[in-house]
């Protein structure tokens, strides 16, 4: 073998491992590109199916899942089908993500708003929806792992990350307080027992504001209401005020079923209705409307069992009629609602930083009444 013929099989060996380093990075690139693609066909399918879910049962808010869903999967089509410039196909895959970017976070913020601290595991929802969108195409802009990125590099990214949430966190916590322009919530109620004339104001806050405290100052829920406490709520003493209160009137009790009629009161704009014994089924007549027939399944929480809420009821009053279990005795409780918290004399309105909670018995005068119904009522 002469010195020609070694030298061509070496540079032929060479050569061959070269192509095959080159062929084994560019498979490498196309698995992470397929791998990209596959999470963002998995985000993009989540909203695709909140889309048609609300386009039947929310058709105004169908558009905030289902164009991020349109835009994502025109965009990642693209970007697969375009081979050069790169910028290019970064660009289209993009189209998805800056949409739900311009959507979905301020969905959670309005959730947030609406629903309260309470139900933010919603808001974080529709946040991590957003990162199942953005999380793929983040990825384009990681190094190959085939070029072995020093550790420095590797590390810069999640510290850098870590030390910005500390510092904005911080910062947050030092300049942004509540006022006009960012108010806190509170909730505050006044209720009082029409049969007794004692009368009460609740906050259910767990850290009631100064204005909230000034009319509530303990934990003693014993003279409320039967049956209108629900959870753990702040009480104070409260004047009483002059109003007739709910009534209900028994038209029939047999067996599992108990027929009512009742009337929430002068003024009043809504009427809740609680038992002490769980219910099935309830149907609602009033003059003038169509009859509304619910099955009734689960339980209240830290209160009695049971609850209806009948909202715009008429002066003439709503028949109801309820399915339970077949008992000697019930107690029942009827809440009449009205907006507003000024009925009550020594009320000082809240003060610009402060808006009404979310919760639905807040910023609300009631008045209530309760009855012991027996097999004879």
């Amino acid at each position: 073998m002469n010195f020609a013929h070694i030298q061509r099989s070496s540079l032929y060996h060479t050569a061959g491992d070269s192509i095959a380093n080159l062929d084994r990075g560019n498979l490498q690139h196309h698995g992470s590109n397929m791998l990209a693609l596959a999470r963002a066909i998995g985000g993009l399918t989540w909203l695709a199916g909140l889309g048609v879910l609300c386009a039947q049962v929310a058709p105004g808010a169908s558009f905030l899942f289902a164009l991020p869903a349109l835009l994502g999967a025109l965009g990642w089509l693209a970007a697969v089908l375009l081979r050069r410039p790169a910028f290019a196909r970064t660009v289209a895959a993009m189209l998805g993500p800056v949409t739900a970017a311009m959507l979905l976070p301020s969905l959670a913020g309005d959730v947030l708003d609406g629903m309260g601290p309470a139900l933010g595991g919603v808001s974080a929802l529709v946040l991590a929806l957003f990162g199942l969108v953005a999380v793929p195409v983040a990825e384009l802009f990681l190094p190959d792992p085939s070029t072995g990125p020093k550790r420095a590099a590797v590390l810069a990214v999640p510290l850098t990350a870590l030390v910005l949430t500390v510092g904005l966190v911080a910062v947050g916590l030092v300049t942004d307080d509540f006022d006009a322009d960012r108010p806190r919530r509170t909730h505050l109620a006044y209720v009082m027992d029409a049969a007794t004339r004692t009368a009460h104001r609740v906050s259910a806050d767990t850290d009631p504001a100064p204005w909230t405290r000034r009319y509530v100052s303990g934990h003693d829920i014993s003279t409320l209401p039967p049956g209108y406490a629900r959870g753990t709520l702040w009480t104070g003493p409260a004047p009483a005020i002059t109003a007739g209160g709910p009534r209900a009137n028994v038209l029939a009790h047999r067996g599992d079923t108990l027929k009512l009629h009742v009337t929430a009161g002068r003024g009043a704009r809504s009427v809740t209705l609680r038992l002490d014994q769980p219910i099935t089924h309830t149907t609602a007549s009033a003059a003038g409307f169509r009859s509304a027939s619910v099955p009734v399944t689960g339980p209240r929480t830290d209160t009695w069992p049971s609850e209806i809420r009948f909202r715009g009821i008429p002066a003439r009053g709503v028949q109801i009629t309820v399915r339970l279990p077949a008992k000697d005795r019930i107690r029942l409780t009827v809440i009449a609602e009205t907006d507003g918290l000024t009925a009550a004399p020594g009320f000082v309105p809240k003060p610009p930083d402060l808006v009404a909670a979310t919760r639905e018995d807040g910023d609300l005068t009631t008045v209530t009444r309760t009855y012991t119904l027996t097999g004879d009522s």
